[in-house]
């Protein structure tokens, strides 16, 4: 439909059209994904991308996970992502009675991105295991 025109022509026509910053934002943030070419055309990437009812990183993780048959740990990465980090919420809650600590602390919270996502798969799969177990005993003892 709106193939034959660019991204500019066809969002200049909304009711309130984005900012020119933002939608160049946007258009570098989907070519570096791999979502949109340099002249404006989706790829085959980017028509799946756009069929998900989620933000693209989310939705390029899942379809990766899809294709390299890790699905699970995938959708269990995408999930946290979409929710405010437990280690953040922690480092509230601690920062309020050690004031002093307050910097210390949050330095130490900055932690890679890829090294947090693998922290919370590992989380939550023991938890699952713990959770897997404990049915597990009580069946046995019954």
């Amino acid at each position: 439909m709106f193939s034959a025109q660019s991204l500019h022509s066809v969002l200049s026509r909304l009711i309130e059209p984005p900012r020119t910053e933002s939608l160049r934002a946007s258009k570098l943030r989907l070519q570096d994904l791999g979502a949109l070419t340099p002249d404006e055309k989706l790829t085959p990437l980017g028509y799946h991308l756009a069929s998900l009812p989620v933000d693209v990183r989310i939705g390029k993780l899942m379809l990766f996970g899809t294709i390299f048959r890790c699905l699970d740990p995938a959708l269990t990465i995408a999930a946290s992502l979409a929710f405010k980090s437990p280690f953040v919420s922690i480092l509230n809650h601690v920062s309020r009675f050690e004031s002093s600590n307050v910097f210390i602390q949050q330095q130490n919270a900055v932690v890679t991105c890829s090294v947090l996502h693998i922290t919370i798969l590992i989380l939550f799969f023991s938890l699952h295991c713990l959770h897997v177990n404990a049915v597990l005993v009580k069946k046995v003892q019954l």
